[in-house]
This record gives C-alpha cells, structure tokens and sequence, in this order.
C-alpha cells in the first residue's frame, strides 16, 4: 500500500496509466485527508476519461465521499446506493485479481507444507526407531495387482498385506516400497501364506515395519519450503486487509 505522499505524486504523473492505478489505489483506502480527495476532485477533470473515471469512483467510496462533504466539495447524498461499485478495473479495462488469492494460495501452501514435513518426520522417526523394537513373525494373507486410475492414465501396483499378532492382538499392514520394481520383486517373492518378520513398536504394536520394507524418508526442508511461501501469501493478505 502506497503512502499519501507517493499516491500524491502519482496522480499528477505524466503517465495515464500511473494516475489511474493512484486513483485505485486512493479508492480501496481506509483513510482518506484533504490532500488526496482534492488530488481526486481535480483527476476527475483529466484528459484520460479512464482516469476522471476512476477518479470519479474513488470520490464515491464512504471514506472519501465523507471528507469530500467535510470539505464542501460535494453535497451530502444519502444514496448508499451510489456509491456501492464493482470490482476495481485495471487501466486495460480488465478487472483486478482480488487479493484474496493470496489468501487461498497461503492455506493450500500451508496444508501442502504440513503434510509434507509430518510425513517426513514420521518415516525419519520409524526408520531409527525400528532398528531398536522387537520382532515377531508376520503371515501375508493377501497378494494382489491393484489398478489406481488418474486423469491422464492408470498404473497398476502391486499390494501386499500381512497379519502379525503382538499380546494376543492381531494386527495388518501392508508392505510399503517406494521403488516401483523393488515392489514388484517383492511381490514375485511372497505368495499368500508367505512367513516373514515384523518389528513393531512395544508400546503402539500398530506401528511396525517388515523386513521387506523399503521406505525412504522425503527431506523435511520441501515442507519447510511450502510452509513458509504460504505464510508469506497470507502476511500478504494481512498486509493489504490491515491498511
């Protein structure tokens, strides 16, 4: 947002297309003073009728419009009405994009960002702490090729979910492979039926990984990455809801 004193000068720029986005930008204000509304008054005289336009408008926005009536610039009108406009126009003619998408772009970034580094610091944590929990015998009870259909295509993965019991309770899990042929070799290996071993943890016996497990843990840091783009996006926003 522009100060009084930069709007001031861009109004009476040379350039059209300078004193129209000031009119704008004097428009959206939520304060107004003598000097802009004066600077508007005389815009609404320029060449460019786009911009006596524009300036126009500004003048019938409530801060403006009440300041120009202070000054006895313009006589006391009761017709909200006339001075409820639509969506600010740019000097092409073409309406603004509303700063409001900062704000959606912050929550998508900012949802993106947490998911990635939860799920990141999650397989780091299972990956050390494994190495450390007990193992029991798991028994796969289901082997098969599964068809995931997306926009542009489908892909055909293999899916393989064991059984383990731990004090009683049974548990299942599915082998998890972040390489495509890794997964398929495993699935050539283990038939139903197949023994394998299972480490879980001692205290959340749901929490187990198998001695055919292939994680890898993402970088943390590309979560840290949408997290803070998405909360510049939204100071944006502050920014501009603020003044």
């Amino acid at each position: 947002m522009y100060t009084t004193e930069k709007l001031l000068k861009m109004i009476t720029s040379h350039k059209a297309s300078v004193r129209y986005d000031a009119c704008e930008w004097i428009r959206v204000r939520q304060e107004s003073s003598p000097e802009l509304v004066r600077a508007l008054e005389k815009a609404t005289y320029d060449e460019d009728k786009e911009v006596a336009e524009r300036a126009k408008y500004a003048l019938q926005a409530d801060v403006h419009h009440q300041m120009a009536i202070k000054l006895g610039i313009i006589k006391p009108d009761d017709t909200v009405s006339n001075r409820r406009l639509a969506a600010p126009l740019t000097s092409a003619g073409e309406y603004q994009n509303s700063p409001w998408i900062f704000g959606f772009l912050g929550i998508i970034h900012l949802i993106i960002g947490l998911n990635l580094f939860i799920n990141a610091l999650s397989t780091q944590w299972l990956i050390k702490s494994s190495k450390l929990w007990p193992v029991t015998n798991g028994e796969v009870v289901s082997a098969r090729a599964e068809v995931n259909n997306y926009e542009d295509g489908s892909e055909t993965v293999p899916v393989i979910t064991y059984r383990y019991s731990v004090a009683g309770a049974e548990y299942s899990c599915r082998i998890r492979a972040n390489d495509k042929s890794t997964r398929w070799d495993t699935y050539e290996k283990l038939p139903i039926g197949s023994h394998i071993n299972v480490y879980y943890d001692p205290d959340r016996p749901k929490a187990c990984l198998s001695e055919y497990d292939t994680v890898s843990s993402d970088d943390p840091w590309v979560g840290l990455v949408f997290i803070a783009s998405g909360s510049f996006f939204l100071w944006v926003l502050i920014q501009y809801i603020r003044k």
